[in-house]
């Protein structure tokens, strides 16, 4: 369900690092519209080439549509997700007992937040899922030479997908020899592996930005010698256990760190400690922080949980109470599975479907919404080509385009600016027979963004100068620049 409904992403990078890198080289989105780190070639472009292949066999099957396209990523993202999860659960399982073994292959799927990372096609969860997979197989009861061979491939694809994985495989490679798993045989087939899969990653690299490029070296280069990454903010370690507790919703939050401690305790299960503890410093070390960084190790959370369910041996003689909590905790875990699995990621996503639908040809769109959240760009890859967007406009821009419809899109908190502009509602991303349901005002909480068309067709200039500041301050995009000429251009540069 979370595949199906999940729309948009977690973070701007799960969709502006890959589906935008994607769409600039379908020549879809120009070379204006791309983000810094495209220019600086920093990224690696394994999970574009994936988007990209996707994208020409559903348009050479005659389906243009740009969000089936990402629905089919996140299907591919869920389906290796089951896999990395059914993998780990053979491998490790048979160090819990029978009960704890159904314990940790439930808590691998219905845990509330685990749909909804599982079925991301980011790079948090395909670097995770590449190396689990990597780490699975090196467990298996059989190791032979092409094993080790995989698992060298694994752990290159997974360090290339996601850079900050070097950490964990660092930590895995260590305990490797720790436990001495690696033989000089296996030692050499690992790194032979390794080779294999930096040198075809490398040649991706190369094929896609068209030049000889080392994406690990200029991602280090930019973010950590030059410090570029310190500029989106710098937070103490411990903000990410604050971060923690407050996302995974208490007392879930509090059984996972829990369950992390015993986790930590439990000898037979050191390997997931040499991974997790090098994983957390080396971010620890790292100035700028997000909660996302650490999503790689959601992998390893049902293993924590089913250690405490050891806690259940403490209410034997208090079953009432026993079934109460696990009652509460049931209640509270499915309401917000539900939840996760079918509300969009981003609701406002939604609304770029409504404008391939809802809107004429040749029609102008002033997308509000982004300057409200402080980004004044848009999903260029969802964005059909024959609608005129203005992010911020100019005046020499609007008199060009005030003889057509226009349309305005905002959240519903912007809409008593733009009041007395407003013609008839066109859709929202939150229907209103929702609004029957809003108890305790939850539906007043979530992000609302609405389509309205203008009272009249066409902005004369009297309008244009009278509109309230913040309606005159969006920056164009997209194919109206493209209409300009070059002196145009560079006028409205200047």
């Amino acid at each position: 369900m979370a595949s199906i409904f999940s729309e948009g992403y977690y973070h701007l990078d799960e969709h502006y690092q890959i589906l935008e890198f994607a769409s600039s080289y379908l020549g879809l989105t120009k070379e204006y519209e791309m983000p810094w780190e495209w220019h600086e070639q920093m990224r690696p472009s394994f999970q574009p080439w994936i988007a990209i292949t996707v994208h020409k066999i559903l348009y050479g099957s005659g389906d243009t549509s740009p969000f089936h396209v990402a629905f089919v990523l996140r299907l591919l993202s869920a389906g290796l997700a089951l896999f990395t999860t059914l993998l780990l659960h053979r491998s490790f399982s048979h160090f819990y007992e029978g009960w704890q073994k159904k314990w940790l292959l439930a808590f691998g799927f219905f845990v509330w937040f685990m749909p909804y990372l599982m079925v991301r096609f980011s790079s948090e969860n395909w670097g995770a899922m590449l190396f689990f997979i990597g780490l699975s197989l090196s467990f298996s009861p059989r190791l032979n030479t092409r094993k080790w061979l995989l698992i060298g491939l694994l752990l290159a694809l997974s360090f290339y997908v996601r850079f900050q994985m070097v950490f964990a495989i660092m930590g895995l490679i260590g305990y490797l020899f720790y436990s001495k798993k690696i033989t000089i045989s296996s030692c050499w087939s690992i790194l032979t592996g390794v080779i294999f899969g930096l040198t075809l990653m490398i040649s991706m690299d190369c094929l896609y930005y068209d030049a000889w490029v080392f994406t690990p070296w200029n991602y280090f280069e930019q973010n950590i010698l030059l410090d570029k990454a310190a500029t989106f903010g710098v937070d103490p370690w411990w903000m990410y256990f604050g971060w923690f507790f407050d996302e995974a919703r208490m007392p879930i939050s509090l059984l996972i760190f829990y369950g992390v401690y015993l986790l930590y305790k439990r000898k037979s299960l050191n390997v997931f400690s040499w991974i997790w503890i090098p994983f957390l410093l080396g971010h620890f070390i790292v100035g700028h922080k997000e909660l996302r960084f650490l999503f790689p190790m959601v992998y390893l959370i049902p293993f924590a949980l089913t250690e405490t369910t050891t806690l259940l041996a403490y209410f034997k003689n208090k079953r009432i109470f026993k079934k109460v909590i696990l009652i509460g905790l049931g209640v509270m875990n499915l309401g917000l599975l539900l939840y996760a699995c079918f509300m969009p990621a981003k609701s406002f996503v939604r609304m770029y479907q409504h404008f391939n639908s809802r809107i004429e040809q040749d029609a102008v769109v002033f997308a509000a919404a982004h300057y409200h959240c402080d980004w004044t760009y848009g999903l260029h890859y969802y964005m059909p080509d024959d609608l005129n967007y203005i992010f911020k406009d100019t005046t020499q821009l609007l008199e060009r385009i005030n003889d057509k419809p226009h349309y305005i899109y905002f959240k519903t908190s912007q809409k008593e600016q733009f009041l007395p502009y407003l013609g008839d509602s066109i859709t929202a991303t939150i229907p209103n027979w929702v609004y029957s349901f809003n108890y305790n005002g939850w539906v007043n909480r979530e992000s609302n963004y609405v389509l309205y068309e203008f009272k009249e067709k066409g902005l004369s200039n009297d309008k244009i100068r009278s509109s309230p500041s913040n309606f005159t301050s969006y920056a164009p995009a997209l194919n109206l620049l493209e209409k300009m000429t070059d002196g145009e251009h560079k006028e409205l540069e200047k």
